[in-house]
């Protein structure tokens, strides 16, 4: 019964880890590029 339910929470650790690192890449992706978009955004505000 241990070794099942030692098996499954590795397994939904593992499926947690995926989609934390799914989330956390696209965040990183966002965070990058969406701070360049708009820092463009408020400089061309500012200028006006």
């Amino acid at each position: 019964m241990s070794i099942t339910f030692f098996l499954t929470s590795l397994w939904e650790k593992r499926i947690l880890l995926m989609f934390i690192g799914k989330v956390h890449t696209f965040s990183l992706f966002y965070f990058i590029y969406g701070n360049r978009l708009t820092d463009n955004f408020w400089m061309r505000i500012l200028k006006f």
